[in-house]
C-alpha cells in the first residue's frame, strides 16, 4: 500500500523515478488511481479527520503503549 499527498500526486510519478530511477526495472511508474476510489478516499478524510483530531488530543502515547502491553 502506497500514500501519496493530494497536493503531490500530480507530480508523484515523476519525483518517484527522479529518485529511483536506477533501482526500477521499468521505464517509469504509474500510479493509477480511479476516479471513484479517489473521491470515496476524500469522502472517508472529510469525515475521520475531525474524530482523528478529538483522538490525537485525548489518547496519550503512554496510553498507547499500555494498550499494547495487555
Amino acid at each position: 500500500m502506497l500514500f501519496v499527498q493530494e497536493e503531490v500526486i500530480s507530480s508523484f510519478e515523476k519525483d518517484f523515478e527522479d529518485k529511483n530511477g536506477d533501482a526500477l526495472d521499468t521505464d517509469g511508474v504509474t500510479l493509477l488511481v480511479y476516479t471513484d476510489d479517489f473521491n470515496a478516499i476524500k469522502r472517508g478524510y472529510e469525515i475521520l479527520l475531525p474524530i482523528y483530531d478529538e483522538l490525537k488530543d485525548a489518547v496519550t502515547h503512554q496510553m498507547i503503549s499500555d494498550f499494547c502491553k495487555q
